[in-house]
């Protein structure tokens, strides 16, 4: 039987620097029935947010360790731990979601071992390619945090279909599939309310978009590469490169010959929202990627996208639907497949309009809170 008012706990040492995450609980906040702490766990360098505004929802940044704990992996556990234990006197909780696998995960397991108060797991891009691939110790320690936890929450299928199966026995998979749930992050509100009804055409120039940080994970350099490879074939190529970074002069140099535009960081969605619409395919094929909200914005907008295979959106949806997933480090397989979009796009563009408002908060929000009301009932 469950509460009139369900009291949930966030360790999320993200909330500061990810207005994704403040997003869920601003949702979760508008629920009367639903009561929220935030514990965030920080090294006390430039933590200021504003409180959330809810009556209902409180916020706790807590500086418990320093920067060069960071390196001191075990101490800085250790520290978060014992800052906790002094912080959740006297406060119970129905449910805990912890926001990351290792570093909140940890934390909520050996609160339920105190308390026998039921967490989830959130399993993201740095628990996936990080802590799990390059740190073969950590599989082993978070093995009892993954086998106690109510539900393990993916935000797509890849790193649990990839990633997981890499370090992981079958046997201990097939007791961790039941629990495992996969619900994507949500979009802003602004797309939402912006949603794209009418198809569009390839006339002249097949207009390629890239949105994000120009960084080397971001690996537009291949996609560049690709670009070339279709202007080699007599494809006429647009494109529009959207971001800023410490990549951007050998970007220029690399692009010099064909039809690039550098537009810098946008912050101005409305202008955004332009590009997207006049593209036919975003691109951003990271090395690796947690889930990238940009996917989504795109669809958002009516347009195809091409994502890197084994990342965070790969298998939300099936090979061809809505775009390709490709391997980020093969030019040939970039190639072919935005040449696939371009070939097949109003079939595709079709695909993408019914799917455009899967990434809602209000959808995302409700399919957590399910998850939450399941988990405090055994």
């Amino acid at each position: 039987m469950l509460k009139s008012k369900l009291s949930i706990l966030h360790i999320n040492s993200y909330f500061l620097t990810s207005p994704l995450h403040r997003r869920l609980v601003e949702r979760l906040a508008e629920d009367e029935a639903v009561h929220q702490e935030v514990y965030c766990p920080t090294d006390g360098i430039g933590d200021h947010i504003e409180e959330p505004k809810s009556p209902q929802t409180h916020l706790s940044v807590r500086p418990c360790f320093g920067r060069i704990h960071r390196k001191l992996w075990p101490l800085k556990m250790i520290m978060i731990w014992r800052d906790f234990v002094k912080w959740q006197k006297r406060r119970h909780f129905d449910v805990v979601h912890a926001h990351t696998l290792v570093v909140n995960g940890i934390i909520a397991y050996l609160y339920y071992k105190r308390t026998g108060t039921p967490y989830l797991i959130t399993v993201r891009n740095t628990d996936a390619n990080k802590f799990l691939k390059r740190t073969p110790l950590i599989k082993w320690l978070v093995k009892p945090v993954l086998t106690n936890a109510r539900k393990v929450i993916f935000l797509g299928p890849a790193f649990w279909t990839n990633n997981f199966r890499e370090v992981y026995s079958p046997s201990f998979l097939a007791r961790l599939e039941k629990k495992v749930a996969f619900v994507p992050n949500g979009i802003d509100d602004f797309w939402i309310r912006n949603l794209v009804s009418e198809e569009k055409q390839i006339n002249g120039s097949f207009n390629i978009l890239f949105v994000g940080a120009l960084k080397a994970n971001k690996n537009v350099d291949t996609l560049l590469h690709a670009c070339r490879r279709l202007q080699s074939l007599g494809i006429l190529v647009s494109i529009q490169i959207v971001g800023s970074g410490g990549e951007e002069a050998n970007l220029r140099k690399l692009a010099e010959g064909m039809d690039v535009t550098f537009h810098g960081m946008i912050s101005e969605k409305t202008q955004l929202a332009r590009l997207y619409r006049h593209s036919h395919v975003l691109a951003v094929i990271s090395k690796t990627e947690s889930f990238g909200l940009v996917y989504g914005e795109a669809l958002a907008q009516g347009t195809p996208i091409l994502y890197s295979k084994k990342q965070g959106f790969d298998g939300v949806f099936g090979q061809g639907v809505v775009g390709y997933a490709v391997d980020p480090n093969d030019i040939g397989d970039i190639a072919e497949k935005l040449i696939n979009i371009k070939s097949n796009f109003q079939e595709i563009q079709r695909a993408v309009l019914k799917v455009r408002d899967r990434f809602s908060w209000e959808r995302v929000s409700l399919e957590i809170l399910k998850l939450y009301q399941a988990a405090i009932v055994k």
